[in-house]
């Protein structure tokens, strides 16, 4: 505690510092100290804290309420499976995150601190740093508060109805794949991170192909919903291929009873079949919100009081269903994925900043996520000397004009950008 304490007394506020450079100055103090960095929380996930030391797990969080839960979350796994003695989250102060909304603000309007404390900054933030002053049990009042502007932490089915692999709860499907007891179709061995070797590494699966969608006129964001995936390993998923579920539904339940139930499957074969596809998305979301929920209530061994609404958020009027977004733009499938993340590797070795990857741009009144950029550079990839960049691949005419409208300079192909880059951003010539 005292080595985060001096390593943040030793940071001088500088009026035209935004997040990024602050986060540069906390990290530079904390691993002089040795703490180390980027922490994976389950070594089969890629959800990572921002730093650990002898047990103690840290999260600099200059993000809303939903940042929060995130953190709360990952103090929790880090506790079940990397035996976290404390999990610590540092935020703004009231006055420090106004400071960082008003620049934001001028910056770019659409700064994640002025979410949540919007409007109310003063109030709100003295609310969370009083749930916290003492530290013992601190984080539990800081959760108790947040859900009393959340509404509880229970995961409904309309969070699983998200499309593409930008969605926001395509991260729980792959963690509930690779920490329950999901199986693989096609040997019927657990999706563990023991598996081993080229031909075993996990897949996106679309449970219904999407050439068969396409055919019967199915919208992209239909083709790929978050409900229609599941995790493989390659070698099944070549041998699957676009085989209608009617027919490889019934092979691999009698190969491997059970496997598909392991994978959330509603086990009703009249939903199988290609016209009945829309009642397979809505029953497999229910079965992945009740796994989601039951994962919770583990990971806090079975007190549901957190997962509940508090009485004044369950008092006040609620809608039944949730509401979601439509969201245009993401990342569309594992080859567009392996190709960003080849363009972000490049980058680095150019000793910039590897960027953003599923930016989210979102409505400057209500907060709200209306687009997702494939990765973007936000601050430039010169920060403060050279524009917001974002690569879009395959999007569509909408999210290219949208990131113009935010002040984004596009690329749709890697190659384009990557001459942007060597020419504009460092200089070469031509």
């Amino acid at each position: 505690m005292t080595e985060i304490e001096h390593s943040l007394l030793a940071i001088d506020y500088v009026a035209d510092f935004n997040q990024t450079d602050y986060n540069r100055r906390i990290s530079a103090g904390l691993v002089s100290s040795g703490w180390q960095q980027e922490q994976r929380v389950v070594n089969a996930l890629g959800l990572r804290c921002d730093f650990e030391k002898n047990g103690v797990w840290v999260e600099v969080e200059f993000g809303n309420a939903r940042s929060y839960y995130q953190g709360y979350v990952k103090f929790m796994l880090a506790k079940k499976y990397r035996e976290a003695r404390l999990g610590l989250l540092l935020c703004p102060t009231n006055v420090f995150a106004g400071l960082l909304c008003e620049l934001g603000s001028k910056r770019a309007q659409q700064d994640v601190v002025c979410e949540r404390f919007s409007g109310s900054t003063e109030s709100v933030i003295d609310q969370d740093l009083a749930a916290i002053e003492d530290l013992n049990g601190g984080l539990d009042r800081l959760v108790s508060q947040l859900r009393l502007w959340h509404g509880g932490l229970v995961i409904e089915p309309g969070h699983f109805a998200g499309w593409s692999l930008g969605a926001r709860f395509y991260p729980v499907l792959y963690m509930l794949t690779r920490v329950g007891a999901a199986r693989d179709w096609g040997t019927g061995l657990p999706l563990k991170s023991s598996l081993l070797g080229q031909m075993s590494r996990l897949e996106v699966h679309h449970i219904f192909p999407k050439a068969q969608l396409y055919k019967k006129g199915y919208e992209r964001s239909d083709v790929n919903a978050v409900a229609n995936f599941c995790f493989l390993t390659k070698l099944t998923n070549l041998n699957i291929s676009d085989t209608r579920p009617e027919i490889y539904f019934p092979q691999i339940e009698q190969s491997h009873p059970g496997a598909l139930a392991s994978q959330w499957i509603p086990m009703d074969p009249e939903l199988w079949k290609m016209e009945n596809y829309q009642a397979f998305l809505a029953a497999r979301r229910e079965l992945l919100a009740k796994a989601a929920n039951e994962f919770m209530l583990d990971l806090l061994h079975g007190d549901d009081s957190v997962l509940k609404a508090p009485v004044a958020a369950a008092s006040a009027p609620t809608q039944s269903v949730v509401a979601v977004p439509v969201i245009i733009g993401g990342i569309d499938n594992e080859d567009e994925e392996y190709e960003l993340q080849a363009l972000m590797d490049w980058v680095t070795a150019q000793f910039l900043p590897e960027g953003s990857r599923m930016y989210e741009i979102v409505d400057p009144n209500s907060g709200a996520p209306i687009a997702m950029l494939d990765l973007a550079w936000p601050n430039g990839l010169q920060e403060g000397f050279s524009q917001p960049v974002t690569v879009l691949l395959n999007e569509e005419a909408e999210v290219h004009n949208l990131a113009n409208s935010h002040g984004f300079r596009y690329f749709t192909n890697v190659e384009d950008f990557k001459q942007y880059v060597l020419h504009e951003v460092m200089g070469e010539a031509l």
